[in-house]
C-alpha cells in the first residue's frame, strides 16, 4: 500500500513543537495522528492500523 504521508508542524505557546501526520484521498484529509516531543517514531505498522481504521 503506498500512501503519501505529509506533515503540518505547530508550535504551541509553551514553545513545544507537535506534528500533525495526515494523508489526502480524493476530497478528504484523513489525520493519522498528532505526534509530540519524545514519542516515538510512527512505523509503517502503526500506519497501517491508522488506515484501516
Amino acid at each position: 500500500m503506498d500512501v503519501e504521508v505529509r506533515q503540518v508542524i505547530n508550535r504551541t505557546a509553551s514553545l513545544r513543537i507537535n506534528r500533525a501526520l495526515y494523508t489526502v484521498t480524493n476530497d478528504t484529509v484523513v489525520i493519522l495522528g498528532i505526534r509530540r516531543p519524545g514519542q516515538r517514531l510512527l512505523t509503517k505498522r502503526g500506519l497501517r492500523g491508522r488506515l484501516a481504521e
